[in-house]
């Protein structure tokens, strides 16, 4: 997620986690379009792609936004954003190739956006703009999708299925 790539920057002391987000959320793509909505808590969930990266202890954050950025462009096949949000999730309901967690739009508010001391305002609008129980899609992504997941949400298979959820018995029904 966006606060998992800010924290670890922050450990590397590539940059603070709060001088990460601000230049994230004022940057302004000029390459491909990132929908702009005060409905998504980070800008730019999802399109940090997740790679191997090398930085400079003390970076500027906009020479790492930019960087993740030319990576997306040119590993994630840029996806519509409604892929992209499928995907992220995906990516988070996927423990293996056979397994799948439960909650990860719900859990994403409660870990990255609930007391997150970076968000300044009223947070508690995106339990619901976030939760899948309250709607059907989140409001954004909910991490940086993988290009597995971004080919899964591309190309998804023809299934007669409404849901699935995950056993006591360690396997997908």
């Amino acid at each position: 997620s966006f606060m998992q790539i800010a924290k670890a920057l922050e450990s590397k002391n590539i940059c603070t986690a709060k001088e990460f987000y601000s230049a994230a959320q004022s940057y302004k793509v000029k390459s491909f379009t990132i929908p702009s909505s005060s409905n998504r808590c980070f800008k730019l969930e999802g399109y940090l792609f997740p790679d191997t990266y090398e930085f400079y202890e003390n970076e500027e954050p906009v020479t790492v936004i930019r960087k993740m950025l030319n990576n997306y462009a040119a590993k994630s096949g840029m996806p519509p954003d409604k892929e992209l949000i499928i995907a992220s999730t995906i990516e988070k309901e996927v423990r293996s190739d056979s397994h799948i967690e439960s909650d990860p739009t719900r859990e994403y508010v409660n870990d990255y956006i609930t007391g997150n001391s970076l968000l300044s305002g009223n947070t508690s609008k995106y339990a619901a703009l976030y939760n899948t129980y309250k709607c059907k899609l989140p409001a954004g992504p909910i991490c940086s999708p993988g290009a597995r997941a971004i080919a899964a949400a591309k190309n998804p298979a023809n299934s007669d299925y409404l849901y699935f959820f995950f056993g006591s018995d360690n396997t997908n029904h």
